[in-house]
């Protein structure tokens, strides 16, 4: 019978429904890998699309902080989003002659399509930018911030 690679390796198993919970776990992992003096390897497999994914989010300071010991890894799942496209940026032009700036995104959703969506926009902190969403219709509504 074969015993695997790391036969004498415990287990923590835990469970995480939702990406917010990744800094709290992994900032316990952590503290528990140093008092028992063992290294770790977390497997995180949470899906998620929130963030800027620039290093910012808490998850992933968290992740970074975990790592900073010599001997922690974590593995973190790609996903199985494929070539959908999920992600977009742009920069946001500088006013011209009294006329803000604007960016336009197209979000596209089916007809039939009855799911709650969510569009996340990672603004910089300044009270000059505000957010607007326009229906197909030419409907308009602004967007909730801070949310």
């Amino acid at each position: 019978m074969f015993a695997g690679i790391a036969p004498e390796a415990n287990i923590i198993a835990v469970r995480i429904t939702d990406v917010k919970d990744v800094r709290p776990v992994l900032d316990r992992l952590r503290v528990e890998s140093s008092l028992a003096d063992v290294p770790m390897v977390v497997n995180i497999s949470v899906g998620a699309h929130e963030g800027a994914h620039d290093g910012t989010d808490p998850a992933e300071l968290a992740i970074e902080r975990f790592t900073n010991s010599a001997a922690n890894r974590i593995v973190v799942g790609a996903g199985n989003d494929g070539c959908r496209k999920l992600h977009a940026e742009a920069a946001l032009p500088a006013s011209s002659g009294g006329q803000p700036g604007t960016i336009d995104f197209l979000l596209r959703a089916r007809k039939d399509d009855t799911e709650s969506r969510v569009a996340a926009f990672l603004l910089p902190q300044t009270p000059q930018v505000t957010v607007q969403l326009f229906a197909p219709g030419g409907a308009s509504s602004p967007a909730r911030c801070g949310v």
